[in-house]
This record gives C-alpha cells, sequence and structure tokens, in this order.
C-alpha cells in the first residue's frame, strides 16, 4: 500500500486548544436542539467557545444535566479523534453519609470512592467542616453501564453494622429499580435491586435517598417511600445555557 507524506500546521490546534469539548447525552429524552453545536459521531456533539476560560469553567462544573438527562462532557482531543466509548464513564461529586465521627477523615474518602468508581480527588475540607457537615465527599468517575452503586455496610469493632448511604449530586433521572441510568422504571424487568442487613427487613436499594438534596435520609429511614423528584440547579450555568431550558419537576413513584 502506497504511504503519503502530508503538510502539518500545528497553528491549527490552537483553534480548538482548550476551546472545545466533546458531549453525548445519557438518558431517555432528546437534547434540545438549541444547545447542540454540531454532531460529530454517534451522537456526538461538539461544543465551541470563544474563550478559555468558558470552556473551563463548563468542564470544572461536570456533571451537567439538561432536560433531566445526563450530558457527559469530555476534552477535545488535539488529535480530532472522538471515541464513543470515552463517554460511559461520567464523573460526579458523591457524599458518604453515616458514618461515625471517628470515620471522618478525608483519605477514607478515597478508600470509598473506589468503591464507586475511579476516584479522582476529595473536596479537600478541613476536619472542622467535615466533622460539623457530618460527612465525606469525593469526586469519582461511574461507570455508567453498571448499576450506580448505593453504599456498603460498615464493620466497627464487633457493634452493629452501619449503613453508609452514597448520595450522588446533580444525579440524572435513574431506574430505582435496578440502579442503572438511561431507562425509566417502567422499561425495567429485571428484580428490584435490594439490601438486605443481618437484622431486620430486607429495603429498596434504590430511590430519592440517592440524591444529594434529599439531606440525610437513607434506603432504611424511606423504605421506598416518598417522591421522587428531578431538581435541576441551574445557578452555575453559563450564558449559552439560559435559556429557559432548565425546570424543576416531580414525578410520584
Amino acid at each position: 500500500m502506497e504511504m503519503l507524506e502530508l503538510f502539518e500546521d500545528i497553528t491549527l490546534e490552537d483553534v480548538v486548544l482548550n476551546k472545545v469539548c466533546v458531549g453525548k447525552v445519557v438518558g431517555c429524552k432528546d437534547m434540545p436542539a438549541s444547545v447542540v453545536k454540531k454532531i460529530l459521531t454517534d451522537g456526538v456533539m461538539g461544543f465551541f467557545f470563544v474563550e478559555e476560560d468558558d470552556c473551563a469553567f463548563v468542564l470544572e462544573k461536570r456533571p451537567w444535566i439538561v432536560n433531566g438527562v445526563l450530558l457527559n462532557l469530555k476534552p477535545w482531543s488535539v488529535e480530532g479523534e472522538v471515541r464513543v466509548a470515552e463517554f460511559e464513564v461520567a464523573s460526579f461529586w458523591v457524599q458518604f453519609h453515616g458514618l461515625p465521627t471517628r470515620f471522618l477523615k478525608d483519605e477514607n474518602a478515597a478508600i470509598m470512592g473506589k468503591k464507586v468508581g475511579s476516584f479522582l480527588k476529595t473536596d479537600g475540607k478541613s476536619k472542622e467542616v467535615l466533622v460539623h457537615r457530618g460527612y465525606l465527599c469525593a469526586y469519582v468517575d461511574v461507570w455508567l453501564k453498571h448499576p450506580i452503586p448505593a453504599g456498603f455496610f460498615l464493620n466497627d469493632d464487633g457493634k452493629l453494622e452501619s449503613w453508609i448511604q452514597f448520595k450522588y449530586e446533580k444525579l440524572p433521572h435513574l431506574c430505582f429499580n435496578c440502579g442503572k441510568l438511561a431507562h425509566w422504571n417502567k422499561e425495567c424487568f429485571v428484580p428490584l435491586a435490594m439490601v438486605t442487613p443481618k437484622v431486620g427487613e430486607a429495603v429498596q436499594m434504590s430511590g430519592t435517598w440517592i440524591k444529594s438534596e434529599t439531606g440525610r435520609v437513607n434506603c432504611f429511614t424511606m423504605k421506598g417511600k416518598g417522591v421522587s423528584k428531578l431538581i435541576v440547579d441551574n445557578g452555575d450555568a453559563p450564558e449559552w445555557d439560559l435559556n429557559g431550558k432548565h425546570r424543576r419537576g416531580t414525578w410520584k413513584r
């Protein structure tokens, strides 16, 4: 096969370097056309910015929820190749609730973050802040094709095991039956995911309590009760996204 030599112009990379990100929708709804800048391939969208700071802001504030679904954003590769497989992982801030005070060490956030996915960093709060608020927090890459991890039992020197509840910030709608994204409960036919303690009855694993805005409640205090709420916070939304698409809604389980 004949080999070709082509001319290079590395200044072309300056057009997209740190000024472009790519995204793919993960969820049940279509992305509003008003925010789509360019369709690249396999449903991957390109978002182009004039200023590097705007692009950095958007990537720093991930995850983004648009129209109730996850817009999974990634930095643009200067090589120009978009790998769809990269969008099977998304970054979330995860809170760990239910820890006894003596376990509120920032180092433990990294240990628990690895139970969720690939640990990236903690929020780096001081010892005083961690104790006052009562939970740890980690930024984690989560594998989207698997059920979203909900928590674990902590064994503490022979004492009655404690349930450590995972709570996700800006989590899009997910199936409370199996704990996966990208489909509704009514479309799920797998057995209901349950948590079974050593003492007491089994309870539903996934519910509103897996979202950070529900406070300190967990799967055992709620026991499958309550109203599911979709809450999208547009307080930090950039100018291109403040077009009235964000809204607040509820649906009953």
